[in-house]
């Protein structure tokens, strides 16, 4: 008679991707090349590709969650029955909601967002929820152990010409034995939420110090954040924050930092 175990790990996108490491049987091993999906009223769906990079065939569930995000940019996943006021899950689907991937291969999932033609201009929020496990569990001493992956990848919904502005302010250097720190505050005001990277370069113009795939969403004003730099700086700082184009923005801003 074999025992069945299930147990999960979680993922929110953008991250860093932890695997669970089974060597004792076959497992699948997902992949994305994106970590977030803009879909506007021109583009309002995408063919989201899903790869699997594992020795077993994947079975994986999608729906949509909500976060709440706190005054410091800090998510918490939604409980079934809170209303999100910028929640895009009502307007959103996914095709189709289940998938089989085989091993070393991949699947597209088509995201859609319906109805915006009929929406007022504005932003929403909501993340694609990836549940993902092993379609062929195997036996291994009489137990049929089966992990579970889920991922959260954001999908920003946006209609008309939405401004914002972005600055960097109280930025400082904190040196200690061990390391060199930036802490700076990215304030941000406008109609849609900001999606892009910070750089820091010392005076010789290498960059010392870099945060990618940093999210500033609508329910934030002013979020701190901190960078750790790669070696001791020469000289004066220039902090960059810059918008990446191709989910919708091109907003620049910049800090100089005397030492």
């Amino acid at each position: 008679m074999s025992t069945l175990f299930h147990f999960s790990k979680t993922y929110f996108l953008p991250c860093i991707l932890f695997f669970i490491s089974l060597p004792l049987f076959s497992q699948p091993n997902i992949h994305f090349i994106e970590y977030r999906v803009l879909l506007t009223e021109d583009d309002p769906y995408h063919n989201y590709r899903i790869f699997n990079q594992g020795t077993s065939k994947a079975a994986c569930k999608i729906n949509f969650v909500d976060y709440l995000i706190s005054d410091t940019g800090k998510l918490s996943l939604a409980k079934k029955g809170t209303k999100v006021n910028t929640s895009a899950s009502e307007m959103l689907r996914a095709s189709p909601k289940n998938v089989f991937i085989p091993p070393r291969s991949s699947q597209k999932v088509k995201i859609l967002a319906r109805g915006l033609k009929q929406q007022t201009d504005g932003e929403w929020v909501s993340y694609f929820n990836l549940k993902c496990k092993s379609a062929e569990p195997k036996l291994i001493n009489g137990f049929n152990i089966i992990p579970n992956y889920i991922f959260h990848i954001p999908v920003v919904v946006r209609k008309g010409k939405l401004n914002a502005i972005v600055k960097i302010t109280k930025a400082k250097l904190i040196t200690t034995e061990k390391s060199q720190v930036i802490e700076l505050v990215l304030n941000r005001i406008g109609q849609r939420s900001l999606y892009g990277d910070i750089s820091i370069l010392d005076e010789t113009g290498d960059v010392v110090g870099i945060l990618k795939g940093l999210s500033h969403y609508q329910q934030t004003t002013d979020i701190p954040i901190r960078v750790t730099l790669k070696r001791p700086p020469k000289g004066k700082l220039t902090i960059k924050f810059e918008e990446q184009t191709r989910f919708g923005g091109d907003l620049t801003t910049q800090f100089e930092l005397s030492q």
